[in-house]
């Protein structure tokens, strides 16, 4: 890949699939192959690729007759502003209306008994993502996960 092209702002991709399992990979692989045809350090791709997952796993499992019914679209954005690098994917379904932000985090129980299921896909989310945004435009639900790293030194001129 050439260097310009990794340095030009707003650099974006798009894949469309469907709200089911077998699409997950799909979905894995598209990130996987943009993420690198960008540029992007490969320990940002698996950051962002785990985002994936979960996000698109609880579209198939809480999202409704519509969000199966529907596309599901993906958005990879990356920038890069002097030495610092950002990256993004926003998930895009027309399942239920669900701000993942207003969800409070759950406090991290005592011990394994204390312990409750579920949730724990946010935590992850917030732990990977540096940021997480959510909007809600034309009955669709718009998730963002931005990942950020420091880029390496360029050589310096003579």
């Amino acid at each position: 890949m050439n260097t310009s092209a990794q340095r030009c702002p707003g650099l974006h991709s798009e894949c469309i699939i469907r709200a089911v399992i077998d699409d997950l990979r799909i979905a894995s692989a598209w990130l996987a192959a943009t993420g690198s045809d960008h540029g992007l350090p490969v320990e940002q791709i698996m950051r962002l690729d785990q985002c994936l997952d979960e996000a698109l796993a609880n579209v198939i499992a809480h999202g409704g007759p519509a969000a199966r019914e529907h596309e599901v679209s993906l958005v990879f954005v990356t920038r890069s502003e002097g030495c610092r690098g950002e990256a993004s994917v926003t998930v895009i379904d027309s399942g239920f209306a669900f701000d993942p932000l207003s969800v409070r985090p759950k406090p991290r129980p005592a011990n394994l008994y204390d312990a409750e299921p579920g949730g724990l896909g946010l935590t992850m989310m917030r732990n990977f993502a540096d940021t997480l945004e959510y909007g809600r435009h034309a009955d669709r639900n718009h998730l963002t996960f931005k990942v950020c790293w420091d880029e390496p030194a360029r050589g310096k001129p003579d």
